[in-house]
């Protein structure tokens, strides 16, 4: 009998403590809200400051009751408030393992959604605007913002697309300025060879002329001198004729002295 009392008193105890506890939990969770929505009270800003004081009454609310459903959700909510959307991710996406009804579970993918936009990670937004849609089909705020993610996403690959495009044709404009210049260093290269080429055998032609062909090649045809062969000749035709002049001398000395001879015989 006594043991059967002694239990009751523990039950009665634990259930004294679970509702202190409890009643704990909802008191931080109360002062969260008011620090929350007093925040917020500037619709263009958000109070950081006021907003941060409620993230610290939503954890303590979570210390008291870890499983609260409301405390976890609204803890999230002041850190996306305060762009920790990282932080804010894993809070919502924990609450989506919980047995709960499917409109909450809708609001919870809506914001996993709104999270992942914030980080620009469109397909992981569309991916939970899309659950959010198939748990509850007629949110109307979720509809908007598949479509505005979707929009976006086109625009990205696009975008993506066009940079692609242009870089491909600047490669290929690089590719073909290049390839001009490789010509034109060839061309330069060509020529030179040739130059250098029609060099050597001018050289070599030069080399290969006899003497007087070179003198001759230079003086041209009114200053060219007579070979050596033609001088020869020249010099024996005068040695003829200055023979030849001696002998007619010869005559008329010899001519002379007889008619000389001639008179004083007479």
């Amino acid at each position: 009998m006594m043991t059967k009392y002694l239990n009751i008193l523990l039950v009665l105890m634990l259930v004294f403590v679970s509702q202190s506890f409890g009643q704990k939990e909802r008191k931080y969770i109360r002062s969260g809200n008011e620090l929350y929505y007093e925040a917020l009270d500037d619709s263009l800003q958000v109070d950081s400051a006021l907003m941060q004081k409620a993230e610290v009454e939503y954890r303590k609310a979570i210390e008291k009751k870890p499983s609260t459903y409301e405390g976890r959700n609204n803890l999230a909510n002041s850190l996306y408030r305060q762009e920790k959307y990282e932080e804010a991710l894993k809070e919502w996406e924990s609450l989506t393992s919980l047995n709960i009804d499917e409109r909450k579970k809708s609001k919870l993918y809506h914001n996993i959604g709104n999270a992942h936009l914030m980080n620009s990670k469109l397909k992981e937004s569309i991916e939970a605007y899309k659950n959010a849609l198939r748990n509850y089909p007629n949110d109307t705020a979720t509809k908007y913002n598949l479509a505005f993610a979707q929009s976006k996403l086109q625009e990205q690959q696009q975008q993506q697309k066009k940079n692609q495009q242009n870089k491909k044709n600047q490669n290929k404009d690089q590719h073909k300025k290049k390839q001009n210049q490789q010509q034109k260093q060839q061309q330069k290269k060509n020529q030179k060879q040739q130059s250098e080429k029609d060099k050597r055998k001018q050289q070599q032609q030069k080399a290969q002329q006899k003497p007087g062909e070179q003198k001759q090649g230079k003086k041209g045809e009114k200053g060219k001198k007579i070979s050596k062969k033609d001088a020869l000749r020249i010099l024996k035709a005068l040695q003829m004729d200055e023979k030849e002049l001696q002998q007619k001398l010869k005559r008329r000395t010899k001519k002379s002295s007889n008619s000389e001879k001639t008179e004083k015989d007479w």
